[in-house]
């Protein structure tokens, strides 16, 4: 029971050498708690791996965790209310409450890994997907990214290869836009703050001397750091150590929160352009829509 963190199935303990009167027993004494029918697990207040674990014994061998749990499983999502579970199209299985089955019909059991099997990374964001707004979309594909699982490239590479699928083409736009990007934030600066205003392009995630910057622009000596609740984790001391670092070498260092980028994509814009036309960038910051909707002049 160990291996499957503390759950095993009733097929499984009598070829364990358990008896139909030793299960019986187990259960009637409460030292096995049922997770469903013919699955028990031994935690007195079992968890969402224990869950997980009897969604895979009651769903059959080749099943699969799917989805937000899939993702849960690896550290990237929350723990959800219902748990999919993906099962081949000819699949004929009932699950309890507390499950929802997906039938596969377009190959992601064919990608599946793990001791407690899950779909590959790629199948379970897209899955997900459709009930996501665009921000919520890049958020779960950063973190996704930041924890290794994956890239915005092999995302990409795996809807082109699906058939139909909602918001397709939008879906791959955004996938395309994110090379590079590791923070939702960092997405949101560059389209409304960077793009929107007509701010040069600068070098995303360049390890200098004094370590990782978010954004580098480097003809100006500017750097842009995006501090999201993620992404920044090493520490305020740090922070501060980096920033002087780069002061000592003539760089400056402009940092930004949600509240900053979220709030008023025009007013770090301006701020932005000032900093980087003080260091000799020839442009004009553009006005975007809602820069023109409140009168505001760049």
């Amino acid at each position: 029971m160990t291996a499957q963190d503390g759950v095993i199935s009733r097929e499984q303990a009598l070829a364990l050498g358990s008896s139909p009167m030793m299960i019986r027993r187990l259960h009637h004494e409460e030292r096995w708690t049922p997770l469903g029918r013919g699955v028990y697990t031994d935690r007195d207040e079992p968890g969402f791996r224990q869950r997980a674990w009897a969604g895979h014994l009651l769903a059959g061998d080749f099943s699969a965790l799917g989805g937000e749990a899939a993702l849960c499983l690896k550290g990237v999502r929350p723990e959800p209310g219902m748990i999919q579970m993906v099962v081949p199209q000819e699949a004929r299985r009932e699950l309890p409450y507390g499950y929802v089955l997906l039938r596969d019909c377009i190959g992601r059991l064919e990608h599946r890994r793990g001791t407690l099997p899950c779909v590959r990374p790629e199948d379970a964001i897209l899955d997900l997907a459709g009930g996501l707004s665009l921000e919520g979309f890049v958020g779960v594909v950063t973190d996704a990214t930041r924890e290794r699982l994956t890239t915005a490239k092999r995302i990409e590479t795996v809807l082109r290869a699906r058939g139909r699928m909602p918001d397709r083409e939008r879906l791959l736009g955004v996938l395309g836009d994110l090379q590079g990007i590791e923070s939702n934030l960092e997405y949101i600066y560059r389209r409304d703050v960077e793009r929107a205003h007509g701010l040069p392009a600068g070098r995303r995630q360049v390890t200098g001397r004094a370590g990782r910057m978010d954004l580098w622009y480097e003809d100006y000596g500017v750097i842009i750091e995006v501090d999201g609740k993620k992404g920044h984790q090493e520490g305020r001391f740090r922070d501060y150590n980096r920033d002087n670092e780069h002061a000592a070498n003539l760089a400056t260092t402009l940092r930004y929160g949600g509240y900053d980028i979220r709030g008023s994509a025009c007013g770090v814009a301006r701020q932005v352009g000032r900093t980087l036309e003080l260091r000799g960038w020839p442009e004009v910051l553009a006005q975007c829509p809602h820069c023109l909707g409140r009168g505001r002049v760049a």
